[in-house]
């Protein structure tokens, strides 16, 4: 059985499971060596910003569209609107324009989004909505409420669920075809994870890896993963 970390800040710990790896931009990245069940996604995340020196964090947007393009990069992110991370108005809408930024370039590379997004849901939606994007949008680490995420996925994302997660919202989106998993930036073992959703969805971890593997192979995606599928 094959296990799909979909957002991690870690290497995958077997060899047989599939990690996407989330780069830190400010620093200098060889993807140039990576291994065949590793890829990663790139972006300028809010927390990275710099409001009192725009013209970095410009600077580090452009490093993100000069590597979107490389094939060991299966997806842009992550990014997104955070609310806590933005002192005034101007900060929170620089936030915005960075992240409709990053939602053109996945549309531009045929790559999927992986959105961080912290008390901005009614922007995050407005965005998408203006945007109408073809490629996935995926909001990793979700934690939010079963309404908040019905919400969501009638709007056209997908969830990624870390250890922490309502059951209801799980269960929403398994029953949609709208789940992921992911470890983030904790060191849980993927199979772990696997295990303790699984339960609480009441299905096996076989079933739960074959519905990641199709959304892996949706043609919207199309990661570049076939010696695992």
């Amino acid at each position: 059985m094959q296990y799909f970390d979909i957002h991690t800040h870690h290497p995958a710990l077997h060899a047989e499971d599939v990690a996407i790896i989330s780069l830190d931009i400010r620093k200098t990245a060889d993807i140039l060596n990576h291994s065949g069940n590793e890829w990663y996604s790139i972006g300028v995340h809010p927390w990275y910003i710099d409001y009192s020196d725009k013209w970095t964090t410009d600077l580090f947007f452009t490093k993100v569209c000069d590597l979107a393009h490389h094939p060991a990069v299966a997806a842009i992110g992550e990014t997104g609107p955070d609310k806590g991370k933005a002192a005034t108005t101007d900060d929170f809408q620089y936030q915005q324009e960075l992240f409709i930024a990053h939602a053109r370039l996945s549309e531009k590379v045929k790559k999927p989004l992986i959105i961080h997004c912290v008390s901005a849901w009614s922007e995050l939606l407005r965005i998408r909505q203006l945007i109408k994007p073809s490629m996935p949008w995926i909001i990793h680490g979700f934690r939010g409420k079963e309404t908040l995420a019905v919400q969501l996925i009638n709007a056209g994302f997908y969830l990624s669920f870390g250890c922490l997660y309502n059951r209801d919202a799980l269960k929403a989106a398994w029953a949609k075809r709208r789940l992921l998993t992911e470890t983030d930036d904790s060191k849980t073992n993927i199979r772990n994870l696997y295990q303790q959703i699984a339960n609480d969805l009441s299905v096996s971890e076989q079933d739960l890896s074959e519905e990641i593997k199709f959304f892996l192979n949706c043609p919207q995606l199309a990661l570049p993963l076939p010696r695992f599928l």
